[in-house]
């Protein structure tokens, strides 16, 4: 069968399943660990501007893709190796995945950027800062620049913007989170995945409308460490091989 085009990493903590008549509400046991990183999202002059609507379908995407994890990291080496052997990914790019992955890894951040195909937009994003993942020195930059929540805040929101049906003003936070999803996520089974996330992101919106319509506070939040806390859900699945981002 076909594999769809590479994405930005395999949505390794979607917890999976069918979402019924499109409806999500948000599990008590997420609440706080969503709305902290809707503040952050608030809070990041990268966003300023954007609607309520628009940013539930960026908060749905960066829920699926890593749980709220910004060193979170996916797509392994082993995965391409297999599928390498399937005859699915070339040698050309297998050669590229060995030099250029990190701790055997490939996908990093919020949103899962590869840094390790040529059209990875975690490698646009290293090409654009100078770092050069290859070298011992390139990879310790990477990581430095993954763990600044604005460098990511600040790369994702312009890639973003660009492929949004309703711009980021739109009013759907479906649209918004099914357009991240098929356009720059681009996960196996993408039109699928993008109907989950996209009733997540109306459930998240709708649970949190006050504060992602609103301006964002003025005054400064404590810093929060996030853990996942999903005793009400399946548990996560993390770099298994079974819903590993696309190929090519």
């Amino acid at each position: 069968s076909e594999m769809a085009a590479m994405g930005e990493g395999a949505a390794a903590f979607d917890a999976g399943g069918y979402i019924p008549n499109n409806t999500y509400e948000v599990p008590n046991s997420q609440r706080s660990s969503i709305q902290e990183f809707a503040k952050k999202i608030k809070n990041s002059p990268s966003f300023s501007g954007w609607s309520g609507a628009a940013l539930a379908g960026v908060i749905a995407n960066a829920k699926a893709e890593s749980a709220f994890d910004k060193l979170a990291a996916g797509d392994s080496v082993r995965f391409y190796e297999k599928a390498y052997k399937n005859g699915k990914v070339s040698e050309a790019r297998m050669k590229k995945v060995r030099k250029r992955n990190i701790n055997n890894k490939c996908s990093w951040g919020y949103w899962q950027l590869n840094i390790c195909p040529d059209d990875g937009s975690g490698k646009q994003l290293a090409d654009s800062k100078g770092i050069d993942t290859t070298t011992p020195e390139g990879k310790k930059q990477w990581v430095k620049l993954m763990s600044s929540d604005e460098e990511q805040f600040s790369w994702v929101s312009k890639k973003i913007a660009k492929i949004l049906s309703q711009g980021k003003t739109g009013t759907d936070p479906y649209q918004a989170a099914y357009d991240i999803t098929v356009e720059f996520e681009r996960p196996v089974n993408k039109e699928q995945k993008g109907k989950e996330r996209g009733a997540v992101a109306a459930g998240i919106y709708k649970e949190f409308k006050s504060l992602l319509d609103n301006p964002p506070d003025s005054t400064n939040s404590e810093p929060y460490v996030f853990g996942v806390d999903n005793t009400d859900d399946e548990p996560y699945v993390f770099g298994g091989d079974t819903d590993q981002g696309p190929l090519e």
